[in-house]
């Protein structure tokens, strides 16, 4: 079952003036493998389908194929735990932060369990990892800014709070990022 959700979101910078180098953005990784991409696609996005969908109604198979997204749930499972764990312990080792000095841990919300065993793997204090996922649903790139707003909205997140975010994507992509809110 795909569980997919409707959002956007966005991060307006800006400059600063300080001369704490903790302050803003911290830290940025990003990584990508190309051998996943047979793990987790949309066939639509083959431009050579132009014009992308012909329906056959006596080939559901193929419909099925062309019209919805396509993985294998077990590779792609054990590559976001995989991929994203180490992203964040790469994070906390490039700049000598540790969980006592993170006010949150927000992972990409694709997968309830891959946010759970990542965060358990990583070692994150449970009291530190935001999920939205029960809400939302998966909405894509848009994770992380609508978890960190829904729970800045709750009064949790506060202005000056520094961010651990993980993330990972079709292909297979992923990184990690450590930021001020």
């Amino acid at each position: 079952m795909v569980l997919g959700g409707e959002g956007a979101g966005a991060v307006v910078l800006g400059p600063q003036e300080t001369d704490d180098p903790r302050a803003g953005v911290v830290y940025t990784k990003a990584a990508a493998d190309g051998t996943g991409a047979e793990n987790l696609y949309l066939k639509v996005y083959d431009i050579s389908k132009a014009p992308y969908l012909q329906y056959d109604p006596k080939d559901r198979e193929q419909n099925q194929k062309m019209m919805y997204p396509q993985m294998d749930g077990k590779r792609v499972y054990v590559r976001a735990v995989r991929e994203m764990n180490l992203a964040t312990l790469k994070a906390l080792k490039d700049t000598g932060l540790t969980w006592n000095e993170i006010d949150w841990f927000v992972p990409h919300q694709a997968n309830l369990r891959i946010n759970e065993q990542v965060a358990q793997l990583a070692q994150v204090p449970p009291e530190k990892c935001l999920n939205t996922i029960q809400f939302y649903g998966n909405t894509t790139a848009a994770t992380v800014p609508l978890t960190i707003d829904y729970w800045r909205q709750q009064g949790k997140v506060k202005k000056g709070d520094l961010v651990l975010s993980t993330v990972f994507g079709s292909g297979f992509t992923w990184g990690a990022a450590i930021f001020r809110v």
